[in-house]
């Protein structure tokens, strides 16, 4: 295998698919969203709720995937098939278990928790429908979140487009058909958007294998040649994954606890906040995906001993990044109705939402270099870090927006939080970048 360019035209040409697998990924989110915001309000604010809680369980998977891909981009750096297939079955036993033990506690503890923590009765009771049907095929998610690590170790990001064109095709159908009704099928509405996403995840879970399959890889790397549990390789993934795990826990209870406390500020506010996060996301997955390309590249970098040059690849990530995210923040924020018109047909509702978006917008100055670099923490091992950075950012955020929904009726103060987020966390990821572990292999 040659050896990888770290030239601005690889980082990009490896971003564009990585990009695509991810906006393709939104969508199944935001089909969700389109079709609801044409039921109701309630039905929009509901769905951010029960997919946060959803989002919370995936998200702490995600973390230990972190861990895993670093090493799997490291071995396939130094030339390890073997020994990337080896971490690959590990991480899915692992994963599986953390699916079983999530479907067992499901009946005893969703009821107790959504009651705990959303006011409203009308939208506790469609947001553990939307939770329920999503956490039901947990084990899917799992297994799509540990394919995208291996195709990313492997610098295969392309893979992910074709998965995530399969994703939407099956979500955008069965909404349709699930939300509204069609011939014998009733009209479900929320629970038929979650049912929708569930089955769209298998759906990218067997396209991994028919590709795996079709390419030869499970050979090529032995990916499924079991040869016994690797308890020494179990506790290096958990002990490396374990703070990316955490991290992602505080991220997204930090956003659920964002949407309770709105959600305390009335419906519409909710609706609002949904809106807005959903465009948010649009944008930050630009941010995010030229982040996890340079991570790839950083990792297979340890991989080759060439540490050396990861500063300025990082650099060219972040002008590129730059580049494509701000004139898009712009753009929308001159003409936010075409968008919001994507999201909901409610006059009253998409009007509301105008001055949160520009809100939010003016955020991803900050953003951009500080998701950029915070972004990479996790591929080069320096998970602690970015544990210690996540935790930190993500408590003074919460307490932040606490504060202000408490003090203003006004949904967009609230959004403010946002640029104070990535304030704090571009000032502790430009401590930990100046102070990274790898920098020592550098001499």
């Amino acid at each position: 295998m040659r050896e990888i360019s770290t030239d601005s035209g690889t980082i990009f040409k490896l971003s564009i698919p990585m990009l695509m697998s991810l906006i393709l990924e939104q969508i199944i989110g935001l089909t969700d969203i389109i079709f609801l915001g044409r039921v109701s309000e309630v039905s929009v604010g509901a769905a951010a709720i029960g997919g946060i809680g959803f989002y919370l369980l995936t998200m702490i998977a995600f973390g230990y995937s972190i861990a895993s891909q670093s090493l799997m981009g490291e071995a396939n750096g130094a030339k390890k098939a073997s020994e990337v297939g080896n971490i690959f079955r590990q991480s899915a036993v692992f994963l599986l278990i953390f699916s079983l033990l999530i479907l067992l506690a499901l009946p005893f503890s969703m009821r107790p928790l959504f009651s705990l923590l959303v006011y409203s009765y009308e939208v506790r009771e469609q947001a553990q429908d939307y939770f329920f049907w999503r956490t039901i095929g947990i084990v899917f998610a799992m297994g799509a979140i540990l394919f995208r690590g291996f195709f990313m170790s492997i610098l295969r990001p392309r893979v992910l487009t074709y998965s995530s064109i399969a994703m939407v095709l099956v979500n955008c159908v069965l909404n349709y058909i699930l939300i509204f009704g069609m011939g014998p099928i009733p009209a479900m509405g929320i629970a038929g958007a979650a049912i929708a996403s569930t089955l769209a995840e298998m759906a990218a879970v067997l396209f991994f294998f028919v590709y795996v399959f079709k390419y030869d890889l499970h050979h090529q790397f032995d990916l499924f040649r079991w040869s016994g549990f690797d308890r020494k390789l179990q506790i290096l993934l958990f002990k490396l994954g374990r703070w990316m795990m955490l991290q992602e826990a505080v991220i997204m209870t930090t956003w659920l606890l964002f949407f309770v406390w709105v959600e305390h500020m009335g419906e519409r506010a909710l609706a609002v906040s949904n809106i807005v996060r959903s465009v948010s996301n649009l944008l930050f997955i630009i941010v995010h995906a030229f982040g996890a390309t340079c991570g790839a590249i950083g990792a297979n970098l340890l991989g080759e001993n060439r540490s050396g040059e990861i500063d300025l690849m990082m650099k060219r990530g972040f002008v590129l990044s730059f580049c494509v995210t701000i004139p898009c923040c712009v753009l929308i924020g001159f003409y936010p109705e075409p968008v919001l018109a994507l999201f909901t047909d409610i006059g009253e509702l998409s009007q509301a939402s105008v001055a949160s978006i520009r809100v939010m917008l003016l955020g991803y100055l900050l953003c951009v270099p500080a998701i950029h670099y915070f972004s990479v923490f996790g591929y080069l091992g320096s998970t602690r870090e970015s544990m210690i950075v996540s935790i930190i950012a993500s408590v003074t955020y919460m307490f932040y927006a606490l504060i202000v929904s408490r003090i203003t009726t006004e949904v967009a103060w609230v959004w403010t939080a946002d640029s104070f987020y990535y304030f704090v966390l571009g000032v502790l990821v430009w401590y930990f970048w100046k102070n990274a572990r790898w920098r020592a292999q550098i001499a």
